[in-house]
């Protein structure tokens, strides 16, 4: 009876193991001698810190669905990204107005989720994470952890 309810056990939490799927992974790619920016794929999101303004390279509208985001700190400093999905039919121009001047303290807005893309990344070293994307506006920001946080881009997901 105890190697039946052990099997049993056993194969529950092997199908509990195997059916968690992550919703995004990150991936720390080291500085090399042939940047990674300039080969920056077609379909990816791709967004550049220089220490005084966040560049984005890529579509404005996607398709949800699996997404690609590539994050290149080219500051001299530890930064970060983070990448929002906004709530309750708010656009984008309403991030940009609740963020308001730059480089702004404010936190990011409590009608937005955050997609997990907040990873420290240091000067010369960029991250991809990989993730899907629902429906709906969307936003990124760069963040110098001396300043604030800088607008990169909004983005349209569509079905």
């Amino acid at each position: 009876m105890k190697q039946i309810l052990l099997v049993i056990s056993l194969h529950l939490v092997i199908a509990a193991c195997t059916s968690i799927q992550p919703e995004a992974t990150f991936t720390t790619v080291l500085p090399t001698d042939t940047p990674i920016r300039h080969n920056c794929m077609d379909g990816f999101l791709c967004l550049t810190f220089d220490g005084n303004s966040c560049i984005y390279e890529g579509p404005t509208a996607v398709t949800a669905g699996p997404a690609v985001l590539v994050f290149f700190n080219d500051s001299s400093e530890l930064a970060a990204v983070n990448f929002l999905r906004h709530l309750e039919d708010k656009t984008i121009q309403d991030a940009i107005e609740h963020r308001g001047e730059e480089p702004s303290s404010t936190p990011h807005p409590p009608w937005s989720i955050e997609l997990g893309t907040w990873e420290k990344v240091r000067s010369g070293e960029s991250i991809r994470w990989e993730g899907d994307l629902k429906p709906g506006a969307h936003h990124m920001v760069c963040v110098s952890f001396k300043r604030g946080a800088y607008f990169g881009t909004g983005l349209i997901v569509e079905e």
